[in-house]
Parts: structure tokens; sequence; C-alpha cells
């Protein structure tokens, strides 16, 4: 009988030793499960940080481009407004738009960066040097401009006004005479017809 206990003993120390052994796999899973949960979490944060910072410069792009474009709409009515006053009552660099020569579509200008340099006998910057700061926010971009030329309409002699307005964004900066570093730039046309 004496026999059968020691067996039973060594049975339970068996089991013990067992029990240990899955209990020592276990801890080691579980240091496993955490570490794959914890890159998982960290990729989730990282990928959230990314998407906000997306966003942000979404939001900051829109932002410039309604700056941009406000300038733009704001040049453009006023160049309208000032061309259908009398020729003694505009600003200096539109009262000689009536002498301005016909040009064809393909002769315009305006998208030209010459155009924009400096009044010419072909054309007429408006630079809003006469405007009172006011009137306009001073948010360190280039001042709203406008350029008018005369367009030849059909056959029969007609012609229109060209109006053509920038408008530029905070922070705007030209790479180029066509390229841009930073900010947003928008352009605005309208054709006005007299009779």
């Amino acid at each position: 009988m004496r026999k059968t206990r020691e067996w039973t003993r060594d049975r339970g120390h068996a089991r013990g030793r067992a029990r240990g052994r899955v209990q020592t796999r276990d801890r080691g899973m579980i240091l496993v499960v955490v570490l794959i949960l914890l890159v998982v979490i960290g990729l989730t944060a990282a990928a959230a940080m990314r998407g906000a910072i997306t966003q942000e410069k979404v939001a900051n792009n829109l932002r410039l481009e309604h700056a941009a474009q406000t300038q733009a709409e704001f040049a453009l009515r006023y160049c309208e407004a000032q061309l259908l006053k009398d020729k003694a009552q505009r600003v200096a660099q539109l009262q000689d738009v009536d002498d301005l020569s016909a040009l064809s579509m393909a002769n315009l200008r305006w998208n030209q960066s010459s155009a924009w340099a400096a009044p010419s006998a072909s054309n007429t910057n408006l630079a809003f040097h006469e405007l009172d700061a006011a009137l306009l926010p001073s948010n360190g971009a280039p001042r709203p401009q406008c350029l008018v030329e005369r367009l030849s309409v059909g056959n029969g002699g007609e012609e229109a006004l060209v109006v053509t307005a920038r408008g530029f964004s905070p922070g705007y900066q030209a790479a180029s005479s066509t390229a841009l570093s930073a900010g947003s730039t928008v352009w605005l046309q309208s054709f006005l017809y007299f009779e």
C-alpha cells in the first residue's frame, strides 16, 4: 500500500510541474498578444494623425483659395463699375480704355505675364494704387489687379471689353511667371458689351 501512496504523490507532483509549464507558456503568449495590440494601436494612432494633418492642409488650401477668390471678385466688380462711368470719372489707368485697338480673341494678352507687368498702348493694368487701403484686407498678398482689353466681336464691327481680374491669397509667392511656390491665385473674367 505504501507504494500506491508514493505513486499518487509523484503523480500529483508531476501534475503541478505540468501546470507550471502551461502557465509559463500562457504568460509568453500574453506578452506576444500585448505587443501585437500595441503595434496595432500605434499604427492606428499614426494613421489618425496623418489624416488630421491632411485635413488641416486641405482646410488651409480652401481658406487661401477663398481669400484669393474674394480679392479677384472685388477687382472684377471694381473695374466693371469704373468702366460703366464716363471717361473723365474713371481712375487714371482706365481713362484710355476707349482708345484701345480692338483685338481678336486669339490676340488677347490677359494670359501673358508681360501684359500684367506694366500698362501699355494695348492694355490697361490696374493695380489699385488709388484705392484706400481700408477697402482691401492687408494680408501681405499683392494687391488684386485687373486688365482691360478691347475685343472685336463678329464681322459687324461690334466690340466688347474683356475684363480679367486676378486675386492673390495671403502668402502668395510666384516661383516664375507661370508657377506658384506658395499661396493661391484666382483669375476671373467678364465681357462687357456696349451699344
